[in-house]
């Protein structure tokens, strides 16, 4: 089997919606971990039952790595 030394990825898009507006968005790479803020965060109580939608896709990434890379 043939495998590339360097070959375009995927990166990890997370969006953070409260209703329509997006409050915090981040991409990273699927191999590593990383954190996203999210500004003015309000945890859920049953006084304040605040929910936010997060959404996370896989979307082209246009930085090539070997996936055996550590970083």
């Amino acid at each position: 089997l043939h495998r590339p030394t360097k070959q375009l990825g995927l990166a990890v898009r997370v969006t953070v919606m409260e209703g329509d507006q997006v409050v915090a968005s981040g991409t990273g790479r699927p191999d590593q971990q990383f954190t996203l803020t999210v500004p003015g965060v309000e945890r859920w109580s049953p006084d304040n039952p605040r929910c936010y939608d997060v959404h996370v896709a896989l979307v082209p990434s246009s930085e090539p790595y070997s996936p055996d890379e550590q970083r």
